[in-house]
């Protein structure tokens, strides 16, 4: 089989940002692709449409959390939504599909803007239910089901860090 490889390493993106604020400060996307109906197959990029000024406190090991407490008690958070999106026809399998480092040309084109409004939900019951969610892309219509290789082992990864996940926890150490 041929292996593929990094052709370069950028230091200005990637996992070289410096961390941001808030998790509402990131870009996220999916490296992976999803089908986007019969013919087509999609990307997508999720980016904030204000960052916040405030410096990360890396010293706080739950500043993520603690910060998108603070921000949405203050204001909404907004995100907008965008996709590139292909053609099946012009499609490589091998690069475009089983590939996930393969960064397609295709310009990203906003379809939506989600809204997350301001709200609390630093309560021990919200708690409970959050560590009862389990998340996986296959929650979703067939339209949008998951393609490639990378999907395939997601799927595997998340079914069964669900199943950890949902295991009696290990009692504390009294030391």
């Amino acid at each position: 089989s041929k292996r593929i490889a990094a052709n370069t390493v950028d230091g200005t993106k990637g996992a070289f940002e410096k961390p941001p604020a808030s998790s509402a400060d990131s870009t996220y996307f999916s490296a992976a692709p999803f089908l986007f109906g019969k013919s087509h197959v999609m990307k997508f990029r999720v980016s904030p449409v204000a960052r916040s000024l405030d410096e990360p406190n890396v010293s706080d090991p739950n500043y993520l959390r603690n910060a998108l407490i603070k921000r949405l008690k203050a204001e909404p958070v907004v995100f907008d939504f965008a996709v590139q999106v292909r053609d099946v026809t012009t499609l490589r399998l091998e690069t475009d599909i089983e590939n996930a480092s393969t960064e397609w040309p295709d310009d990203f084109v906003k379809v939506a803007r989600i809204t997350i409004p301001m709200q609390e939900f630093d309560f021990p019951e919200q708690r409970v239910i959050c560590e009862e969610l389990f998340f996986t892309p296959w929650h979703g219509i067939a339209d949008h089901l998951p393609i490639g290789g990378i999907n395939r082992l997601r799927k595997a990864v998340y079914l069964e860090s669900s199943k950890f996940r949902n295991l009696p926890k290990e009692p504390s150490s009294p030391h």
